[in-house]
């Protein structure tokens, strides 16, 4: 009460001073003023939680002439502490005097008898030097911020607890020490309640004996409120089922590092056959202190506390029904940073392994077709010895998932399969119903016509019931009047599934006449055939359209060829403006100069230099037409060929000055024939009259 009694002190101080008598006029329709606390609602998460709530004040008319103003925030002192407290903009925004202070400011935090915890406050508006007030509050604004901390949360299953921030013992003053009738509002802080963390076991399902696999313990919604620093758990297992071979630690506590360099944690395991816990992997994690031995940075969220690596021991045979066993936390802990134990919830992990199973592609195989026989085999297991009775005599023994095998005959077989593991041994069983025999087929595609130096393509499509297969061994081999001439197995390469490509140069030796290629495949046992003729013709005739390297492709009655030019011996044979033909082995062909990458290399005098792609020739200039683009009529001994020659006039200036000689010798030469001309037309005439 004390702080009561001094603000009321205070207050009848200022009244005792004189004070400027003035008349207010009368206010219609005015507001009351109300004290109201914001946020009206607070929801705390975290223990330590710091929040600031602001007591505000609204309707405040100048015409009230408002000095002052006095209230309480009571609390509940269990969940909450009040740290402390400031006074707000509002009413020094109204000065009475020349300087600062413009306003008494007191506070306490106590745990008064009458109104138990709460933080007192009292503001009053001081006057100008005369001990009077001219300038009064208006408007609304913030009077006082107070500030909080969460000092309890409760525990789940608790419901989240509240308390109010009250607003009580609350005075507005005039400058005549008169009560002003006002209107408060309080406010509601929460706190939810701290969720025990859940430690859990994953789930696995094994296929295979032998199959090695990890199952990981978590932990999920740990708050760091529970400011955990050590878990300790065993995961107890059936030794019958399971070998336990490792176990690693997570990535989860390493996350909260106190230290400033690693190692965070200190990791432990055993895997153990305990007197009392049984065939377990005990395991401890400690998140290491700071080096003062404290910890400033606690878990929160979920993840992978550690990891244990299994190997299945045993596995339940076809037609059974699956093995199904709990993995079981037993013997855990969450320690605090006061050695003190934190609540948890577990959830058990299940393992199962199922029968062992097999299948086989194609379903309804025919006698002679490839069935592929497959184990449902895990990204890790152990060494295991398949052992598979095809039904059929045929008994194999192999470490591998994968099998194959083919049925001479049809009918119906059953096949079984053992699986063996240190002593430990599994088996099932299906029945296969093979059809009647079906080979591979082998279809050949050559063309009918090529030519010697041509780049030929030969494509090969193997299928069996309709559906192509990617063969075993194929083969390809030439023949010639009976004879093999050419392997080209060497040369074959796969497209798509059951297509392949034979690609070759047709050599310039190869004699006209037919050729035939044989064509075997295989599909692991089952095998398949085919042969497909053409001919190669000694004479060929068309266009070529394109030149690359020593390659031409070349367009003719027949079809798109590509030939090697070296091979057929091809040579340019004339020119004639931008036409050239080429005389080979096969004939005679023709093409473009452009085709030939005819360029003009050099013109020195009249004789120019003609670079192309079968050789160099030379040839007289005739003459060079054009204004922008320069293109130079010149005579070879192939004949006349038109050549652009722009780039060369550009850039050698005693080419241009060599062009305008020619062409003034050009001229020259002109004037001077018809000068000739003139004078024998004259002589003719004067001999004439004469």
């Amino acid at each position: 009460m004390k702080m009561e009694v001094a603000l009321v002190v205070g207050l009848l101080l200022i009244a005792c001073m004189p004070l400027t008598a003035f008349s207010c006029g009368e206010i219609q329709s005015q507001l009351t003023p109300q004290m109201y606390i914001q946020p009206s609602k607070i929801n705390a998460t975290k223990l330590g939680e710091i929040f600031n709530v602001s007591v505000n004040i609204q309707n405040v008319y100048a015409s009230e002439r408002l000095i002052g103003f006095q209230f309480r925030i009571q609390y509940n002192k269990t969940l909450l502490k009040a740290i402390e407290a400031y006074e707000g903009p509002f009413l020094s925004q109204f000065p009475n005097r020349p300087e600062p202070p413009y306003t008494y400011f007191i506070k306490y935090i106590e745990d008064d008898p009458f109104y138990g915890p709460n933080v007192l406050i009292g503001i009053i508006l001081l006057p100008d030097d005369t001990g009077h007030w001219t300038n009064f509050p208006n408007g609304s604004g913030t009077l006082a911020t107070v500030t909080f901390q969460t000092i309890y949360r409760p525990v789940e299953p608790s419901p989240p607890l509240t308390c109010g921030l009250n607003l009580t013992d609350t005075m507005i003053i005039d400058d005549s020490i008169n009560e002003i009738s006002h209107r408060t509002e309080s406010a509601i802080y929460s706190i939810q309640p701290l969720r025990p963390p859940k430690i859990t076991v994953s789930n696995y399902t094994a296929t295979l004996l032998g199959e090695i696999f990890n199952v990981s313990i978590n932990v999920r919604d740990l708050d760091s409120d529970w400011r955990v620093v050590i878990v300790q758990f065993r995961l107890q297992y059936n030794p019958m089922l399971l070998d336990a071979i490792e176990a690693y630690e997570g990535p989860f506590l390493s996350q909260f590092p106190n230290r400033p360099e690693p190692p965070y944690t200190y990791f432990i395991k055993y895997i153990e056959d305990d007197p009392f816990y049984g065939p377990n992997v005990l395991i401890g994690i400690i998140l290491l202190p700071d080096d003062t031995g404290h910890w400033t940075n606690f878990p929160n969220g979920s993840g992978t506390l550690a990891t244990v690596t299994f190997k299945a021991k045993t596995q339940p045979s076809g037609g059974q029904k699956p093995v199904i066993q709990c993995l079981k936390l037993n013997d855990t802990m969450l320690i605090n940073d006061t050695i003190g134990e934190v609540p948890y919830t577990t959830t058990f992990g299940i393992y199962q392994i199922n029968p062992l199973t097999f299948t086989f592609e194609p379903v309804k195989p025919s006698a002679g077709e490839v069935v592929i026989f497959k184990v449902n085999e895990p990204e890790t297991h152990a060494t295991i010895q398949y052992t598979w009775n095809f039904g059929d005599g045929t008994i194999e023994n192999t470490t591998e998932p994968i099998i194959s095998h083919v049925y001479a005959t049809p009918g119906k077989f059953n096949v079984s399969l053992t699986c063996t593991m240190d002593g430990a041994i599994t088996s099932a069983w299906k029945i296969i119903d093979v059809g009647f025999y079906m080979p591979l087929d082998v279809k050949v595609d050559v063309g009918s016509i090529h030519f010697n130096g041509e780049i030929a393509q030969f494509y090969i499509l193997v299928t069996q019931f309709g559906k192509p297969v990617d063969v075993t061994g194929l083969s390809a081999i030439l023949y010639y009047d009976g004879t093999p001439c050419m392997d080209l197995s060497t040369k074959i390469q796969k497209v798509d599934r059951g297509l392949y490509i034979a690609s070759f140069t047709i050599p310039g030796d190869f004699k006209p006449g037919t050729y035939t290629l044989l064509v075997a495949a295989e599909y692991y046992q089952v095998k398949g055939a085919s042969i497909k003729s053409f001919l190669v013709s000694s004479t060929l005739s068309g266009f070529i359209s394109g030149i690359t390297g020593q390659i031409a492709t070349i367009t003719s009655g027949l079809n798109v060829l590509k030939l090697n030019l070296t091979t057929i011996n091809a040579k340019l044979a004339s020119l004639d403006g931008e036409v050239a033909t080429i005389s080979t082995t096969l004939g005679n062909l023709t093409t473009t100069t452009r085709n030939i990458n005819l360029t003009v290399t050099e013109i020195n005098g009249d004789v120019a230099t003609i670079s192309t792609t079968l050789g160099t020739l030379h040839g007289k200039v005739l003459a060079i037409e054009g204004n922008v683009t320069k293109i130079a009529t010149i005579q070879t001994d192939l004949g006349i060929v038109k050549a652009d020659v722009s780039d060369i006039l550009k850039t050698t200036s005693s080419v241009s000055e060599k062009q305008g000689t020619l062409i003034s010798l050009v001229t020259a030469a002109i004037i001077l024939a018809l000068l000739a001309a003139a004078a024998s037309l004259f002589i003719l005439l004067k001999i004439r009259k004469t």
